[in-house]
């Protein structure tokens, strides 16, 4: 339903915390883009620190939490 492939991955990125998200293709989402985040292990709005669209039509980004 919301496109999510997977878990949240809890990272560290620049001394706060953050997660790693894959998610279909979604060539709307770069640097700065808001998202609310849906899942068993995390929910809440983030923003998109970092990311990259590969060709198995997968969007994998970095976000923290806003």
């Amino acid at each position: 339903d919301t496109g999510l492939i997977g878990t949240p991955e809890k990272i560290e990125i620049d001394g706060k915390t953050g997660w790693k998200i894959q998610c279909l293709l979604n060539h709307r989402l770069a640097v700065d883009s808001l998202l609310q985040v849906q899942s068993r292990s995390f929910n809440g709005n983030v923003k998109v620190t970092k990311g990259k669209h590969d060709s198995n039509f997968i969007t994998e980004v970095e976000v923290v939490e806003l």
